[in-house]
């Protein structure tokens, strides 16, 4: 083997690592917001109380986080309580002690946030470029690592090889 197959086969290995990492993410990412999806109830709860923190030190062009806290209760009668962070606007929109619609999962109630259905084909296709992403690296890297299957003494015994 040369040096120039060796460094296709490291950056091949590199690859199908950053492809599986990719999808890792992704999944971790998506496990709660899937739930919320396939499993999801809506209910109403309350706005219990509501906040912003500056999360920069910048004193002339400050930055800050707006999230709400609500209560509601679950299908069950159970009374939950949950956070989300949410725009400037949509801080503003709800007041204090007011209704606010609340998706939770039926599975696990305590995976819950604000309803934002309205959003959904968009945070769908925040995904997609990940997944393309996650695709790629592991079909490219694949290919540069030489990974062949070959059959070798019968049909259940399969291997992987490096060329």
């Amino acid at each position: 083997m040369d040096v120039r197959s060796i460094g296709k086969q490291g950056l091949g290995i590199i690859l199908l690592v950053l492809g599986v990492g990719i999808f890792v993410f992704i999944s971790f990412q998506l496990f709660d917001d899937l739930q919320i999806w396939f499993f999801g109830y809506q209910t109403t709860g309350t706005v219990v109380n509501k906040g912003y923190e500056q999360i920069n030190d910048d004193s002339y062009n400050k930055e800050f986080e707006y999230y709400l806290e609500y209560e509601f209760h679950a299908a069950d009668g159970r009374p939950l309580s949950g956070s989300s962070s949410v725009s400037v606007a949509e801080w503003s929109m709800y007041p204090m002690s007011g209704d606010i619609s609340i998706l939770y999962s039926r599975l696990d109630p305590t995976i819950n946030k604000i309803d934002d259905s309205q959003y959904l084909a968009l945070f769908v296709c925040a995904y997609i470029p990940f997944i393309i992403l996650g695709l790629l690296s592991l079909s490219s890297g694949w290919e540069m690592a030489g990974i062949r299957l070959r059959r070798k003494g019968g049909e259940e015994q399969r291997r992987y090889y490096f060329d």
